[in-house]
């Protein structure tokens, strides 16, 4: 984990900005705090995808259209599963897995999001 540039800034209520590096606090408290931004941010990322507009998961882009990597989009139809792989999305286009390089900030979330917007469900059921 000394390697892991994974960082999140929080917002205080008063508007200051509180910023984390992952590997300053153990792996048990960065879940608690990821499980927390994932249950805030669920409902809006939701909103605003199905407002058709772009969710932004680091170098990955959602929207109604597809999922944007790397200067290229695959369309909806053409992902047939995705899941998480320790901080990391494998994407599932026809018969092939795709792990997918880098890791994804808040990626169950982002996993979450892609399901759901393939299958038409709602998110955040497990």
């Amino acid at each position: 984990m000394a390697n892991d540039t994974t960082s999140y800034t929080l917002k205080r209520s008063d508007e200051s900005a509180f910023p984390i590096e992952k590997g300053l606090i153990n792996g048990e408290l960065w879940r608690v705090i990821e499980d927390k931004l994932e249950e805030r941010l669920r409902p809006r990322m939701l909103e605003r995808y199905e407002r058709g507009e772009t969710l932004n998961f680091g170098d990955l882009l959602l929207d109604t259209r597809g999922i944007k990597r790397n200067g290229y989009t695959n369309a909806w139809h053409e992902i047939a599963n995705a899941r998480f792989e320790g901080q990391r999305i494998s994407l599932q286009i026809g018969n092939e897995w795709e792990r997918l390089p880098g890791k994804i900030p808040l990626a169950r979330l982002c996993v979450e999001m892609i399901q759901h917007a393939r299958s038409g469900g709602i998110i955040g059921r497990r």
